[in-house]
């Protein structure tokens, strides 16, 4: 990491001050249906952006009444701008998996600016079928999916516990990218 790639406080402090200032002479007075606060953020947000410093440097906390995180409106207006977000999920913690990240719910925008396609087609596959698996739980459960009908679903099914497996982490278990991008990438067949 070099000199430039640093954020040190000063700065940061120097445009939250710059931000809440030209914020206020921004929006002040103008008819708007998201409290100032929301407004804020999210210009804060967007000059925190890659697009601005090129390097990731904030992680922003923002904890979602319930367990709808798509029908916040705080939640809503911070996907829009952040160039990322990781969604955790009570239903994976209950089920004892950790981290408890909802994989089809979480997005990185920038994914494909900084790894090889290989890596972009793997995890696009995986997340169709962690979402073709989950759309189709129940009907899979109660016995009433044939197999056939679908192979996606198909693929899904036949390697649902190694995508359990892959998903969850010891606590005391390393794992470095290369060895993840492997994994996932043997997983799904694009090795």
């Amino acid at each position: 990491m070099n000199s430039h790639q640093i954020l040190d406080m000063t700065k940061l402090n120097f445009l939250t001050t710059d931000l809440v200032a030209w914020t206020r002479s921004a929006f002040h007075g103008k008819n708007t249906c998201m409290p100032l606060l929301m407004h804020g953020y999210g210009l804060r947000l967007a000059r925190q952006s890659s697009e601005y410093f090129k390097v990731m440097n904030s992680v922003d906390t923002i904890l979602a009444d319930g367990d709808d995180v798509t029908s916040d409106p705080v939640v809503d207006t911070a996907r829009a701008i952040l160039d990322g977000h990781i969604v955790l999920s009570r239903e994976l913690a209950q089920q004892g998996i950790y981290p408890a990240i909802d994989i089809n719910q979480s997005i990185s925008r920038l994914m494909t600016d900084i790894v090889d396609s290989d890596l972009i087609k793997s995890s696009q596959i995986l997340r169709k079928y962690i979402s073709k698996y989950n759309e189709n739980r129940d009907l899979i459960l109660m016995g009433g999916y044939v197999q056939g009908q679908d192979t996606d679903l198909d693929q899904a099914m036949q390697i649902w516990p190694s995508i359990m497996d892959f998903l969850q982490q010891e606590d005391d278990e390393e794992c470095d990218f290369p060895k993840s991008v492997d994994q996932l990438k043997k997983l799904v067949g694009v090795a």
